[in-house]
């Protein structure tokens, strides 16, 4: 960004602002419909160019964070709200080809032979989604992916109510329930190779998440171990009859991944997917009572106030290195807020795409402030590639006394170079509003106040869109140009943050540069913004965050 007369440019932001020429075009924003499977496919394809064929990934294993009977309802509740939002207008794949397609493997861009799979499904678009499973609900998130750019095209979001809920077990029968279905879902009894259970909240395999994972692998050990015997016998009886080349069976070793999930005050809820080859052969899930937890694994606030939360990224083409860690960190984020808040988490398990971590961090702002952070990279990567971080410090609460209902829509949600961004707010009450840009460096500076442009002041009831005709101004997009940043799209967010006159927003972050360079310099970073804003009193304020896209 930078400040020359009453030309803007907000490099680091990804934001331009130059002097007004003319009318911002699409000042009126469309609010994006929410909480129907068509509302949802409304949002995913309104930005999706028409004539692309799209494909809608099969909701599966701890990826979806489903069981099997609701994963496959709310498939068929996108697919077919796909086909009514597109109206032809798109190239809509059947369930049929998809379920061919994604047998071979669980994630799109990361194994099997891309060329070959991107021919089986003759798909231009792919819509993934994943799932925070609720007590009554379950709200699904979804992004649309352009297959040969990997770039995010699209992104929508909808609430889906629950028909019943299921009683909540004691934790113990609850594993050996969950044992006797996985063992009958498999054709042939194994071994469990790998058993890996986390918590969703920090990310992290708690002493609780290890509890349920050595019970269930006992469980199902103890299953699967007299199905072999009773194989073994049969061969060797078959043998005895004459059947000398009868060979004895050999036992696959499977892979169990599993996610815990806070199901309100009275239970959590446990989701395990088992492998074999990179395929999810069976899932399961269960409702384990909180008070049937043994005390010394049941959750507790450590006494300074301190939590800590962990995340991963999969570097690829769509995440350089450097961006996978600050977009693991922005994860982390979001779980030491909602561990801290006592909410759920976020319902991205890995990161794959800067989208998934600016949404995710974005909408815990409005909860909580993390501050005293403390960040350790595990480097180098896993086997696997991924880029693990740990994130310790901590949070304070934000609106607790209920400041002001702020709403805020940007013009679009995805920019191209150059293109005027436009941003409307209205407030149930007066507010004060200072308005901040987030970069995909996780670097921040101030939008509003900054010379001569004073904070949005609100009546209650107003609609104000911004930039105002006074300021002579007209804020434009850029992408972020870093060189340690390579990816084809750029994740950032604005963040607006509603309080009274005692709270000074000259004093969070700096303000726009004189040109783009200077603007780079004085951007603070995100960890020192939080710092800054979490030592006022943060009960009365409202946080909302804007997440957009940036495209060259």
């Amino acid at each position: 960004m930078m400040v020359k007369g009453p030309i803007l440019i907000a490099a680091a932001a990804g934001l331009l602002a130059t002097a007004a020429t003319a009318q911002v075009p699409g000042t009126q924003p469309v609010l994006g419909a929410t909480g129907t499977a068509a509302g949802l496919a409304q949002d995913i394809l309104s930005t999706v160019e028409p004539g692309s064929r799209v494909a809608l990934r099969p909701l599966r294993g701890t990826a979806s964070n489903l069981t099997s009977g609701v994963a496959r309802d709310l498939y068929e509740a996108v697919l077919d709200g796909l086909f009514e939002a597109s109206g032809g207008a798109h190239t809509i794949l059947t369930r049929e080809r998809l379920n061919q397609v994604y047998d071979t493997c669980e994630e799109f861009f990361t194994c099997g032979d891309y060329a070959a799979r991107l021919e089986a499904a003759r798909a231009e678009v792919e819509v993934q989604c994943a799932a925070s499973p609720g007590v009554e609900r379950v709200r699904l998130f979804c992004s649309a992916v352009d297959i040969e750019t990997t770039v995010t095209v699209g992104r929508g979001s909808g609430d889906f109510p629950l028909a019943s809920l299921a009683p909540a077990q004691d934790w113990a029968q609850a594993m050996a329930g969950i044992a006797a279905e996985l063992n009958a879902a498999v054709a042939l009894p194994g071994s469990l190779g790998r058993a890996h259970i986390i918590d969703q909240t920090t990310g992290t395999h708690t002493d609780f998440a290890a509890l349920l994972t050595n019970k269930l692998r006992f469980e199902l050990g103890r299953r699967m171990t007299l199905r072999q015997g009773d194989l073994v016998d049969t061969v060797q009886a078959r043998r005895q009859l004459g059947y000398e080349d009868e060979p004895l069976p050999v036992f696959p070793a499977y892979v169990l991944n599993g996610v815990i999930w806070p199901a309100g005050e009275s239970r959590v809820t446990l989701t395990v997917d088992l492998n074999h080859d990179g395929r999810t052969l069976a899932l399961a899930s269960v409702d384990i009572a909180r008070d049937s937890i043994p005390v010394q694994f049941r959750e507790s606030a450590s006494p300074n106030g301190l939590v800590s939360a962990s995340a991963q990224a999969i570097p690829s083409a769509r995440l350089d290195r450097q961006s996978a860690i600050r977009a693991a960190t922005n994860l982390a984020r979001a779980r030491l807020i909602a561990q801290a808040m006592g909410t759920q988490g976020p319902a991205v398990g890995m990161i794959a795409t800067e989208a998934d971590a600016t949404q995710a961090l974005g909408d815990a702002l409005s909860l909580g402030m993390p501050y005293d952070e403390v960040l350790e990279v595990l480097e180098p990567a896993d086997t696997d590639g991924r880029i693990s971080v740990h994130l310790t410090g901590r949070v304070a609460p934000v609106g607790r006394n209920s400041g002001p209902d702020i709403r805020a829509a940007l013009s679009r949600s995805i920019y191209e170079t150059g293109d005027a961004i436009a941003l409307t707010i209205s407030s149930d009450r007066a507010a004060r509003i200072g308005i901040f840009a987030w970069g995909a460096d996780n670097r921040v500076v101030r939008v509003y106040p900054v010379d001569g442009i004073a904070a949005p002041e609100l009546m209650a009831g107003d609609a104000v869109t911004l930039p105002a005709a006074a300021e002579d101004r007209q804020i434009q997009s850029a992408p972020l140009e870093l060189d340690d940043i390579d990816n084809p799209e750029d994740h950032e967010m604005l963040i607006l943050i509603a309080a009274d006159q005692t709270l000074a927003f000259e004093t969070l972050a700096p303000p726009l540069g004189a040109d783009a360079q200077e603007t780079a310099a004085r951007a603070t970073d995100g960890a020192g913004f939080f710092q800054a804003l979490a030592a006022h009193d943060l009960s009365a304020v409202t946080i909302l965050a804007l997440p957009y896209q940036i495209r060259e």
